[in-house]
């Protein structure tokens, strides 16, 4: 996965978008739209986009859950 992973779709072309974001250590991550200027991004933690801006800060980290095997 790209350090840059929020892509922009427009006039029939896809551009990455010049915003860093860390890597999910684990697992999945998923995107949802605010409103007209704000998305939110999370992974192993919570930010909001602004995609007019192209700044964002950090919300809140999630805590990685452990698996367990029950025998």
């Amino acid at each position: 996965m790209s350090e840059f992973p929020l892509m922009m779709y427009g006039d029939g072309k896809l551009t990455r978008m010049g915003i860093k974001l860390p890597r999910p250590t684990f697992g999945t991550n998923a995107i949802a739209k605010v409103d007209d200027e704000n998305i939110v991004y999370s992974t192993t933690s919570f930010y909001e986009i602004n995609i007019k801006n192209l700044n964002f800060r950090k919300i809140v980290d999630i805590p990685v859950t452990r698996r367990v095997k029950v025998l």
